[in-house]
């Protein structure tokens, strides 16, 4: 079963699920943090593993990014029996290792090795590993992966609702930053315009040269100084970018990439309004600004 549409969903999150029917206990437990990609880890029995393209499958029907690890636990209840020892094996590894250690001089095998041996392969077999189905039980496994998942998104989406809280607080904060900026832009050209006039009238004066015959040119150093502070365009824009998104948030299906985009592109227009306007509390008011970016940006790379 697929996840409904969210607005919002984190690639972090944990799921799991465990289920005892039919002789097999089963428990998967899946973990997920962000990544450009999807990147699957498939943990599990050897036929599992070999398994990986349907597990992959079923993981896809939930997720579209980041590096989840399923980790799957198989158990049957005749592994609980006494295993049978495999005579012939056992004796082909003493014989060997018997043969080696007398070559060395070391005499008998010690009994601790003996008892390592039992570990090796073939040495030990169940009667469940002699005559498990591994495509029979499947469906079961499948079924179990599937609710982990399910379990998985759940957080997932949770973790998306508190991301979205703080996207929204964030973009509050950037709006308070830039209306304080716009209230101050006037104001920044007045005061550049008044100190320039009066600098060029004053250079006039000590030259004894009438400050009434270089009005024009003063206006025309005022226009063009106007128009190098003016950040009128970049405020538009930065508006234009907030109400964007918001509205990504609203997205059914929410992209990060697009997010993460956006963010730059109010970077870049910050550091223009920045360098445009020589003002100290605009200058305050832009750093306060790429820092409330970044705070969201950290979080925004781990939207799927």
């Amino acid at each position: 079963m697929t996840h409904p549409p969210a607005m919002l969903i984190s690639m972090t999150g944990h799921g799991e699920a465990r289920r005892h029917e039919n002789g097999v206990m089963l428990a998967v437990e899946v973990r997920s943090v962000n990544h450009r990609h999807l990147k699957l880890t498939v943990r599990g029995p050897d036929w599992v593993q070999a398994r990986e393209a349907e597990v992959e499958r079923v993981a896809r029907r939930f997720v579209k990014r980041g590096s989840v690890n399923v980790n799957i636990d198989i158990r049957f209840d005749r592994d609980l029996a006494p295993g049978r020892i495999n005579v012939d094996v056992l004796d082909a590894y003493v014989e060997q290792l018997g043969t080696r250690v007398e070559r060395l001089g070391h005499g008998r095998l010690d009994p601790s090795l003996i008892a390592a041996l039992l570990t090796l392969p073939g040495v030990t077999t169940t009667e469940a590993g002699d005559s498990v189905d591994h495509s029979a039980i499947w469906p079961q496994v499948e079924a179990i992966l599937d609710e982990a998942m399910n379990n998985l998104m759940t957080m997932r989406r949770s973790e998306g609702m508190a991301m979205r809280r703080e996207f929204v607080l964030g973009r509050e904060r950037l709006i308070a930053e830039v209306r304080a900026i716009s209230e101050r832009a006037p104001r920044i050209v007045e005061s550049h315009a008044e100190r320039l006039t009066q600098k060029v009238q004053q250079a006039l004066a000590h030259a004894g040269l009438d400050p009434h015959h270089s009005r024009g040119d003063v206006v025309r150093e005022v226009a063009l100084l106007s128009e190098k502070l003016d950040i009128a365009e970049e405020l538009v824009r930065l508006n234009c970018h907030f109400d964007q998104f918001l509205a990504l948030l609203d997205e059914p299906d929410c992209p990060g990439r697009k997010l993460d985009f956006l963010l730059q592109e109010m970077l870049r227009e910050t550091n223009t309004i920045g360098s445009k306007s020589a003002d100290v509390e605009v200058a305050r008011r832009v750093v306060n600004i790429k820092s409330i970016l970044e705070q969201v940006r950290e979080l925004v790379q781990n939207v799927e």
